[in-house]
């Protein structure tokens, strides 16, 4: 995985988490999650096995969140994908 796809990954992987963490706070329990990166809908079943024993901790009071994935077809002219990847994009900028 290069570098800038590992960044790309890892941007959408705490995007996802973020929003499990804001659907938990406001009482979401079901979250379809629209994505066109594979290797993070592969993952689906890896989030809550997190191996960092804080950060697991960290995201123990939001298993009662219940998502599922959507794949959506990347640069095919889909508006919120597209915001969603600038998005993920200015986000990774900014921690870089």
């Amino acid at each position: 995985m290069s570098s800038d796809t590992h960044g790309d990954f890892i941007a959408e992987v705490f995007a996802i988490l973020e929003t499990i963490k804001w659907c938990a706070h406001h009482n979401r329990n079901k979250l379809t999650i629209f994505c066109d990166n594979e290797q993070v809908i592969n993952q689906k079943n890896e989030f809550y096995r997190i191996a960092q024993k804080k950060l697991k901790e960290s995201m123990s009071p939001y298993k009662s969140v219940k998502f599922k994935f959507k794949k959506v077809t990347a640069h095919k002219g889909n508006k919120l994908n597209q915001q969603a990847h600038e998005l993920a994009n200015e986000a990774r900028k900014s921690i870089e």
